[in-house]
């Protein structure tokens, strides 16, 4: 399976950067490396960005919720962070 033209275009910016491999630093010399907000785009515009903290079997999780304009109910969408 060949990889995906988008994720080639990364890889090839992170190579064409002179840093060292993804792979080879710690997730902290990772995010330090390459800055990848330019590859995001434009946000969308939201009315509130709200920081909270729910229960979970091992403690606490850190959630943050983007609440767009107008009147609800609004659909939901749940991302999970892989690591990193």
């Amino acid at each position: 399976m060949a990889l995906d033209e988008q994720a080639r275009y990364i890889l090839d910016m992170i190579a064409s950067a002179g840093k060292p491999p993804l792979h080879t630093c710690t997730p902290e010399q990772a995010r330090q490396s390459f800055d990848f907000h330019p590859l995001a785009g434009q946000p969308e515009a939201v009315a509130r960005v709200e920081d909270a903290m729910i229960a979970g079997p091992a403690g606490d999780i850190r959630v943050r919720i983007y609440t767009p304009h107008g009147d609800g109910p609004f659909p939901a969408l749940v991302y999970f962070h892989g690591g990193g």
